[in-house]
């Protein structure tokens, strides 16, 4: 008796079948292959620059919406506005419908300087009062840096200093 032709080339299309299946599984590891250097890229440009910003030139209390690096060796207070670290910020972002809690919680921290994400996932808004200093971004492909950060001054006496700082620090920055 013949053969049907699926029974004929059944070890063949098994072959087949769980090669594609291999294949389909390597694909996202090779992903996570080629994007890792520049993932660890944005870390080094954007969260590791924060952390030398606030450590070596800076050296006082700040407000960030994502820990990591700037609290990280930072003998001096970090006020997460997440919530990650701060179980009462954390409240407040979530319950409150105007953002004046967040300038409130960093007075009362003696915060003058925000460091912060301003896209819609993040803080699309921030306090009256509030001057926009400078952005802290990075080239090339973004993996985990989606944004800028944003850095604001509370207060705008506390304007002319932070300039100074960041103009000092800017000729520090990687290419």
């Amino acid at each position: 008796a013949q053969k049907s032709l699926l029974a004929r080339y059944k070890k063949f299309i098994t072959t087949i079948v769980l090669g594609f299946i291999v294949f389909l599984a390597c694909v996202e590891s090779v992903f996570v292959v080629m994007a890792t250097p520049f993932a660890v890229s944005n870390v080094y440009h954007q969260q590791f620059q924060m952390h030398r910003f606030l450590t070596e030139i800076y050296n006082k209390p700040v407000a960030v919406n994502d820990l990591g690096w700037t609290s990280f060796r930072n003998n001096n207070y970090v006020l997460d506005f997440w919530g990650l670290g701060s179980t009462r910020a954390r409240m407040l972002r979530q319950t409150e419908s105007n953002v004046l809690w967040m300038d409130k919680l960093a007075a009362e921290k003696d915060v003058k300087l925000v460091m912060i994400y301003t896209t819609a996932n993040w803080f699309p808004k921030v306090p009256e009062g509030w001057i926009k200093l400078a952005e802290l971004d990075v080239s090339g492909p973004r993996i985990t840096v989606l944004q800028a950060v944003a850095f604001f001054a509370r207060d705008k006496q506390d304007v002319p200093l932070l300039k100074q700082q960041l103009q000092q620090f800017k000729a520090l920055l990687p290419q």
